[in-house]
Formats: C-alpha cells, sequence, structure tokens
C-alpha cells in the first residue's frame, strides 16, 4: 500500500515544479508559487497517518527539485461535514515514505518527511459531502468531495501470506461486488510491487523469454506494465440475476509473477476528473490552488502469484 502512495506522490512531482502557466514560460520572474493538496478520504476508514491529506508548495521549474522544500508544515487544516457546524482540525505529523535515489532510477531509499496532515478521530462516511479548508500565510483553499457509494466484495482472491498461482487465479479467484448504484463510477488498479530485475513475465511475447529487461521496460516508477488501471461506469457491467458484478478482468492486468497491490474502488468525480482530464492538477477539485481532493470506497487486494 504505501508504495502505492509513493508513486502517487512522484507522480505529482511534477507538478510542485510547475508554479508558472504553460504560456508563461520557463522564465524564473514569471514564476507564481501555488500551494497543491494531493489527498482522498476512504469510505469506512479513518484519516489516519496512511490516508493523510499532503498539502505542498510549487518549486520555479528551473530550480533543482527538493520534496523536503515543498512540504507545509504549518498549515491549518479542516475538515467539516456538509450542514454540520462541527469544524476537526487536521494535525501535521512527518510519514517515512520511500523514494527513488537520485543517482538510481531502481532503487528506493527511506526519508522521513512532513507536509502531511490526519485525525485518526475521523472516520469518514459513504454519501457524504465534506468541505476541506487550508490556511497558509500567504493562500487560503478549499475544496469539496462527496463520497460515493458504497460497493460490497462478495467473492475476492487469495491474499498473502496464501499464494495462487496463474491458473489457480484466473479459474477460481475474480472478484464479485455489489453496490446499489449503477452509474458509480469505478477504478480498478493494480499494482505489482517486484523489483524490475526479479519480475518475470506470466506469458513472455518475446522469444518466450520472461525475463525484464530494464527498469523501463518494466514500466518504471508507476507506469505500465507494472502499474495498470481502467476507470468506467458499473452500469458497463452486466450483473447477474442477484445484482452481483463480475470485475474478474483485473486478473488480465496481472502481468508478472509476484505480488501485487490490487484495488478496487467506487471513486467521487473529482478522482475520476483527476484521473481523465488534461491538465489534471486543475481539475482534481481545488479551489485556490492545484491538486486534488478526493474520496472512494475501496477494497484492497496484497496477492502473490506464483508458477505452476
Amino acid at each position: 500500500m504505501q508504495k502505492c502512495m509513493i508513486c502517487l506522490l512522484m507522480g505529482f512531482a511534477w507538478l510542485l515544479l510547475w508554479g508558472c502557466d504553460a504560456d508563461d514560460g520557463l522564465q524564473s520572474d514569471s514564476y507564481v508559487e501555488q500551494i497543491a493538496i494531493h489527498g482522498y478520504l476512504y469510505v469506512d476508514q479513518p484519516i489516519s497517518a496512511a490516508n493523510a491529506i499532503f498539502i505542498s508548495r510549487t518549486l520555479p521549474i528551473l530550480e533543482p527539485y527538493d520534496i523536503h522544500e515543498t512540504a507545509i508544515e504549518n498549515a491549518l487544516v479542516t475538515l467539516q461535514v456538509d450542514g454540520s457546524t462541527q469544524i476537526d482540525t487536521l494535525y501535521h505529523l512527518y510519514r517515512d515514505i520511500e523514494r527513488l535515489i537520485d543517482t538510481d532510477p531502481t532503487t528506493y531509499q527511506t526519508i522521513s518527511l512532513g507536509g502531511f496532515y490526519a485525525n485518526p478521530n475521523i472516520t469518514i462516511d459513504a454519501l457524504t459531502t465534506y468541505h476541506l479548508r487550508v490556511e497558509t500565510e500567504d493562500h487560503v483553499l478549499t475544496a469539496t468531495t462527496t463520497t460515493p457509494h458504497p460497493i460490497e466484495v462478495v467473492h475476492a482472491p487469495k491474499v498473502r501470506p496464501e499464494v495462487m498461482t496463474y491458473t489457480e487465479m484466473m479459474e477460481a479467484y475474480p472478484i464479485w461486488i455489489t453496490c446499489e448504484e449503477p452509474s458509480q463510477l469505478m477504478l480498478v488498479d493494480v499494482f505489482c510491487r517486484e523489483a524490475w530485475e526479479d519480475a518475470a513475465y506470466i506469458d513472455p511475447f518475446i522469444n518466450d523469454n520472461p525475463d525484464v529487461n530494464s527498469f523501463d521496460e518494466y514500466g518504471g516508477v508507476n507506469g505500465e506494465p507494472r502499474h495498470i488501471s481502467a476507470y468506467f461506469r458499473l452500469q458497463g457491467i452486466i450483473p447477474d440475476e442477484n445484482g452481483i458484478y463480475d470485475v474478474g478482468f483485473y486478473r488480465d492486468m496481472v502481468v508478472f509473477y509476484g505480488t501485487y497491490d490490487v484495488n478496487i474502488m467506487s471513486i467521487d468525480e473529482n478522482y475520476y476528473n483527476y484521473l481523465y482530464r488534461d491538465d489534471p492538477e486543475r481539475n482534481g477539485g481545488i479551489h485556490g490552488g492545484v491538486g486534488v481532493f478526493g474520496s472512494a470506497d475501496r477494497a484492497y487486494f496484497d496477492i502473490e502469484i506464483v508458477k505452476e
């Protein structure tokens, strides 16, 4: 789970270097600092350290990138349920995260990073509207998300420490879910955690060679084929007579043997827009800044695929 979060932050890092409109060019005198929010609320889960919201600032694109410089540690971050007078505060914390070493883009190192805000006493409800407010010395940002319809898993794959062969996964372990809203936006996300040197293709397509030849071929930090995702409306899948939807196609997104993070999620409009819109940093629901503040109901599976 943590590797997936770090991949999101690393994919977010280019945004932190942005700081000026594309039309402004790369001149340092055109730089205008932007505050960025990156966070998701998960139904039936607390806003714990693992689900913390990351608050950061952009840097001029021509300056050396330092993730510690981007993290904002003194923001006032509050959350309020729509229609409620209660305002809850999210508190700053540091998290140990893994990031790639600058001199070796295939090797991770652990660092302590600030800029995360959480409150484990807040548990997120389904079908509820939440208002986020972030105040820094010079900026005020707001964002709103309405949490999606919940999903229920009625058939799941084996999870670690148990393992599955590929044949076993394909024949016996689809994922079946129920959801009351056919138009619900969905995301299926599959991420391989193996080191690229240890990864082996399940179905080699070049000379029957299962080996991965390079980090780039593997998908790098967060690309295909190590990380494959698909978003859709649930009504694109025809349910059976009991209203059960088969999202077993997650199995077709597993390319290598080894360990995987598999997430099946119902998602809100902000999450969806951030995934597919041009200029995603401007379409993630943030007012007064950039980034994304979304919500999801998440079913997570830690699986391992082994050879026959």
